[in-house]
C-alpha cells in the first residue's frame, strides 16, 4: 500500500511532498527550483516504489 501511495497519490500527508504523480504534474507544467530539488532528493524513493509495484504485479500474474 505504501508503494502505491508513493506512486499515485498527489501528496504525502501534511508535509505536501509530491508523490510521483504530483511530481510528474509539477514538472510537466511549471517546475520550480523547489520541485527539482525534491525530485533530486526523492528520486530513489520513486524508483524503489515503482520496482516493488511492478514486482508485485509480476509475481501475481
Amino acid at each position: 500500500k505504501k508503494d502505491v501511495t508513493t506512486i499515485f497519490n498527489k501528496h504525502d500527508g501534511k508535509t505536501r511532498k509530491h508523490e510521483a504523480r504530483g511530481m510528474r504534474n509539477a514538472l510537466s507544467h511549471e517546475p520550480t527550483a523547489k520541485d527539482l530539488a525534491e525530485l533530486a532528493t526523492r528520486k530513489q524513493d520513486y524508483i524503489n516504489a515503482m520496482h516493488h509495484f511492478i514486482n508485485a504485479i509480476t509475481d501475481k500474474a
